[in-house]
């Protein structure tokens, strides 16, 4: 789902996933502020954790692509 989304906006959006279950993985999903999965998040703003929704989804993308665009 997420890949789907992406791919439907029209802005680029860089996607990184993280092994949490590496000793690196863990040290980078610590710097995001990652303290469960799943975890998605945007621009070190916006966190979803667990499955969202599509429409969350969706609509959290869009606002963060505007933010990045605006130089918010």
């Amino acid at each position: 789902m997420l890949l789907e989304i992406l791919g439907s906006i029209n802005q680029p959006i860089n996607l990184e996933e993280i092994n949490i279950l590496s000793s690196d993985g863990r040290k980078r999903a610590e710097s995001y502020g990652v303290k469960s999965v799943p975890t998605i998040v945007i621009n070190m703003r916006e966190k979803i954790t667990g499955m969202p929704k599509r429409n969350q989804l969706i609509k959290v993308l869009g606002v963060e692509s505007n933010r990045r665009l605006s130089g918010a």
